[in-house]
């Protein structure tokens, strides 16, 4: 089952002007929406250090940091596709 990536956060443009007309490509289609959603609740998590009652249950293992990260950011997903 594939999951939804929510496409790409941070594409970069090339526009070229071809006489007249301004050509454009996606040069590179940058981070997917999941990653960079996953990025941010990873980012809140660890400044909330690990007193606080989450980071009891995730700093210590960071597999478990990075998957609860991707959770969030699945659920963030969902959420938005649901509207």
């Amino acid at each position: 089952m594939s999951k939804s990536d929510g496409g790409a956060a941070f594409p970069t443009m090339e526009f070229e002007r071809v006489g007249e007309y301004v050509h454009s490509d996606i040069v590179h289609p940058g981070m997917t929406l999941r990653d960079w959603f996953a990025g941010m609740c990873m980012q809140g998590m660890l400044a909330s250090g690990p007193g606080s009652q989450m980071g009891l249950q995730v700093w210590s293992n960071n597999d478990k940091c990075a998957t609860w990260a991707y959770e969030q950011a699945d659920a963030m997903l969902k959420t938005r596709e649901a509207k």
